[in-house]
């Protein structure tokens, strides 16, 4: 009898020894899940919509989507991930690399961009310093980035961008390099401050558009932007998201009446379709090239905070 109990009593504990051995590999395989994942972009990663897309710019997103929702795909990032709460997306609509740093939010109260939160780098890095350790996701590139510093003329012409006084040939060359200066900058500035804030910077190029040729294939419509992140990730020795080559390969095999029925087919008054921004199906589904391209990098920090 005594024996029978003996070995009952040592199987229970060997029980609770190889249980609390499970836990305890759980949590070390869960080992920095708590880790924050702050986002910082344009439109494409955060929108929302305004009275001004709605009644000023009359946008209508079909019987599919009748409270004409819109969002970027970091809107939708947080349902990839083990922490939901975990995901900061700081995007602003509307912003640059430049001025998301340097425009505070919530100047303009009429558009509205910030839902009640402060979307500026000002607040990023404020919430950053609370919560080291995790990882910092930028992307930027899309049309904002044409800001530039001309002289024009009493119509607003441009007569000479490069301030020598003369309108000529070289006023492209210098727009080009100083658009190239200005975003590079912007985007080492980012970089730098992570790192010194105990975060890790992501590089991710910009998602590209939806814009259909005449034969069905997709056009290019980014120019030099994704080459300059990934440039800058090499130099930088960053982790890199190409979601612009991810997204120009997956929009390229839709058919266009699909490509909008799936990423978005927002209309305006005039007419004019939106092929930049996304409604929350497409918002979704970019989201999970997010977290793929997240998950093929060597790098498995990232990939180890996302739904396996």
């Amino acid at each position: 009898m005594y024996r029978i109990i003996s070995l009952g009593f040592f199987l229970f504990i060997a029980f609770l020894l190889l249980s609390c051995g499970n836990g305890n590999s759980a949590n070390t395989n869960d080992i920095g899940s708590d880790k924050k994942i702050f986002i910082i972009g344009d439109s494409t990663v955060h929108r929302h919509t305004t009275d001004e897309l709605l009644y000023e710019e009359g946008m209508d997103c079909g019987e599919d989507n009748p409270k004409n929702l819109n969002e970027g795909w970091g809107d939708e990032l947080p349902k990839y991930t083990k922490r939901p709460s975990n995901v900061i997306n700081q995007a602003r609509q509307g912003s640059s690399s430049v001025s998301f740093r340097n425009e505070i939010a919530g100047d303009d109260i009429n558009r509205n961009y910030q839902l009640g939160i402060i979307r500026d780098w000002n607040s990023t890095e404020k919430q950053i310093k609370q919560n080291p350790g995790g990882f910092l996701l930028i992307q930027f590139g899309s049309d904002n980035e044409n800001n530039h510093t001309p002289i024009e003329d009493e119509n607003g012409n441009i007569i000479d961008y490069n301030h020598d006084g003369i309108g000529d040939e070289n006023d492209e060359i210098a727009r080009v390099a100083l658009r190239k200066e200005r975003f590079q900058n912007a985007i080492r500035f980012y970089v730098k401050r992570a790192r010194e804030l105990n975060t890790t910077p992501v590089l991710i190029s910009v998602i590209a558009r939806r814009v259909k040729e005449f034969d069905g294939s997709l056009r290019e419509t980014r120019g030099e932007f994704p080459k300059y992140m990934r440039d800058l990730s090499q130099e930088l020795n960053t982790l890199f998201l190409d979601l612009h080559t991810r997204s120009f390969q997956k929009f390229s095999n839709y058919l266009e009446s699909t490509l909008l029925e799936n990423f978005g087919d927002c209309h305006y008054s005039d007419g004019t379709v939106d092929l930049v921004h996304l409604e929350p199906q497409g918002a979704y589904r970019v989201a999970k090239w997010i977290t793929q391209l997240a998950c093929e990098l060597d790098d498995k920090s990232l990939c180890d905070l996302f739904k396996q």
